[in-house]
């Protein structure tokens, strides 16, 4: 019977950050030596990549991490024949939705679907095939995964190695002259992105199982090894072995990785960078990625690019739309300076407020600009500040501090690489306890969101979140209108039809400071009511017109039964003033939301109120003549009332088309 193994060490970091190294030195360890390997060079490098190919086991070289034992690879894929169909089958029908998932449902679905007992079942089998009492791995981009790694391996211990982002970055370079690789040519844009997205994963598994996450500097490793090994160690519950530094270059696989007897200088080891990056590459990578820099204690490397003009117009500009605020703005406004002076953003914060508190002083106070317009609503605050904006970039979010506002360098980073629309995604990343009722969480939230994405096809999963950027000149674009809570899913709207660059980004949600403003039925109608105005066709016109054909149909298959002719009518009657509903709604939208449409207009403009009440005259009188004329008195007379219904129901509505269209 095969064991699984007893808190198994995942290495993990991004790409050329030293992971190689610290497998070494671990591997080193009498519990993690291989005892059944007498080809050690070949133990030395090999990693798995086991959970970033659980989705396609088809080109899944296992048996190379078996370091060749192709019997026990064998034996891998015959216990798990059933677990592996059944997890390609989960795959298969999760495929557009897997993203979306928080990291909590993410493992819950790699438990059910058998993706758990393959990885099992596979480290256990390479732990034996092995014979090593404990089993490390190196896997860099296993980061991505560790949802799907603390499923399988709940006590799993995972080391990310860290390194300078230069270095690493000109390391991509270095390897790139070498092996035609696509991961190592991206730009310094797409490298950020990768970077510091690993990074924060990395912290946010430290802050939530501290036993199942230590963050390691590669300089420490190489300027004090013995001290640093040590502390790894001490966290893996190992002791400290003098062998785990031993170096010998004939059990090396690659001469490039540095020498642990010998400490390498970080002032002297990163001369080279300029020999693979340009100054303006390593300058955007620093500016990027300064906060990260500053809180790891990385330096900033000179790179002779001169200051920006601070004189020059703000590249981004931030809106808080405040309503009472006092207890949180503060705090908020101090946040977003800090976050724009360690990431050197040309940026400018607007307040947009309608308070009866202190807000306005506060804003004042510290120093930013105050729009003062005292209408009350969530869209009618960005509405008055959107005019006012001098940046080329617009980023929005809520000053009540529930939203984190380091992430607004990843935000711009987007806006930089082309992307018009960028919004944050709470449940992908993390709803923090108390910070959103259970209604709103588990069923309102969800529901409105499926229902614009149905509606209006957007690739957004979570329409409502209060932290998006765009650009000026998409909002231009978009006019928006709505000044209540509905604001939020009318910018989703309206973006999805307008740009094709939207992206959506996992963010961090936090229960906010003060009273909420929010009103969950009432604000949840508005939502309902905005999607109706602006699919009023899909919502209204095809079940009208259903109903309507259904009642005509009913009539025409038995109309001397008195029963079906009134069932017929009082359907037909229903279907046609959902058509008239439909249309209402589309007109409405047209004249006062600016949602414009063509053929709609060029119809209005043909059935002018004149002719359609002439058109219902004729209607009625034709109706009254079939009663005088009918034989049977009954069924002419519930015909021609139905008809004169319709007709009075017909000029009523051309009367109140011309009404609301007055506006035009």
């Amino acid at each position: 019977m095969l064991k699984r193994p007893k808190k198994p060490v995942f290495i993990m970091g991004n790409p050329r950050s030293g992971t190689s190294l610290v497998y070494r030195i671990i591997q080193r360890h009498s519990l993690f030596a291989p005892k059944n390997i007498k080809n050690k060079t070949r133990v030395d490098l090999t990693e798995s990549q086991f959970f970033p190919h659980t989705s396609r086991f088809h080109a899944f070289n296992g048996e190379k991490y078996l370091l060749g034992n192709r019997r026990a690879y064998q034996d891998f894929l015959n216990q798990t024949r059933i677990f592996r169909a059944m997890y390609k089958f989960s795959l298969h029908l999760t495929r557009k939705i897997r993203e979306t998932l928080s990291p909590s449902h993410r493992a819950t679905l790699f438990w059910f679907s058998g993706g758990r007992a393959i990885a099992r079942t596979y480290f256990a089998i390479a732990k034996a095939a092995r014979g090593s009492t404990r089993l490390v791995e190196k896997t860099p981009n296993t980061i991505r995964f560790l949802p799907e790694v603390f499923s399988a391996f709940p006590d799993a211990q995972c080391i990310f190695l860290l390194r300078h982002p230069v270095d690493v970055f000109s390391s991509y370079r270095r390897r790139a002259q070498i092996e035609d690789k696509p991961w190592m040519k991206i730009d310094a844009r797409k490298f950020v992105d990768l970077f510091e997205n690993a990074v924060l994963l990395a912290k946010k598994q430290q802050r939530q199982t501290p036993a199942g996450m230590k963050i390691v500097k590669f300089e420490d490793i190489t300027n004090a090894p013995k001290k640093s090994v040590s502390d790894l160690c001490t966290y893996l519950g190992i002791p400290f072995e003098e062998n785990m530094l031993s170096y010998n270059p004939k059990e090396s696989t690659r001469s490039a990785d540095p020498l642990l007897t010998k400490a390498i200088v970080p002032s002297q080891n990163t001369k080279q960078w300029r020999d693979f990056l340009s100054a303006e590459d390593a300058e955007y990578v620093q500016s990027e990625l300064s906060a990260l820099m500053k809180e790891f204690g990385y330096k900033t490397y000179e790179t002779n690019v001169p200051e920006p003009d601070p004189a020059a117009p703000p590249e981004l500009s931030i809106i808080l739309p405040c309503r009472n605020e006092e207890a949180a703005l503060r705090t908020c406004l101090q946040s977003i300076k800090q976050v724009i002076q360690e990431n050197n953003i040309r940026a400018e914060i607007i307040v947009s407020d309608s308070s009866t508190d202190n807000s306005p002083q506060i804003a004042l106070e510290e120093g930013v600009r105050l729009i003062k317009h005292d209408r009350e609503g969530y869209g009618a605050a960005y509405l008055a500040a959107f005019p006012h904006v001098r940046g080329t970039y617009i980023f929005c979010a809520d000053a009540d501090g529930s939203y984190d506002f380091k992430e607004i360098p990843r935000f711009l980073r987007q806006l930089h690489r082309g992307k018009e629309f960028v919004i944050g995604n709470r449940f992908s990343g993390n709803v923090r306890q108390g910070a959103m009722p259970f209604l709103n969480q588990f069923i309102g939230n969800p529901f409105l969101t499926r229902f614009t994405k149905i509606l209006f096809r957007v690739p957004v999963n979570d329409v409502h979140c209060g932290m998006r950027a765009l650009t000026k000149t998409l909002w231009q674009r978009l006019h928006l209108a709505t000044a209540g809570m509905e604001f939020a899913s009318e910018m989703v709207i309206k973006a999805a039809r307008h740009t094709k660059g939207i992206v959506e980004m996992p963010i961090e949600y936090h229960p906010r400071i003060g009273t909420s403003k929010l009103r969950p039925f009432v604000d949840g109608w508005r939502h309902v009511r905005l999607l109706i105005l602006y699919s009023p066709l899909q919502l209204l016109l095809v079940p009208g017109g259903a109903l309507a054909l259904f009642g005509t149909a009913f009539i025409l298959a038995d109309y001397k039964n008195i029963m079906h002719l009134i069932v017929g009518v009082m359907t037909a009657i229903a279907g046609y003033q959902l058509l008239i509903f439909a249309l209402f709604s589309k007109i409405y939208a047209i004249v006062h939301i600016g949602e414009y449409n063509h053929s709609i207009a060029k119809i209005f403009k043909h059935l002018t109120l004149p002719r359609v009440g002439l058109a219902a005259a004729i209607v009625v009188i034709v109706s009254i003549a079939g009663v005088v004329l009918a034989s049977d008195r009954l069924y002419a007379l519930t015909a021609a009332m139905a008809i004169l219904i319709v007709a009075i129901q017909t000029v009523t509505a051309a009367f109140m088309f011309s009404t609301i269209s007055i506006h035009q």
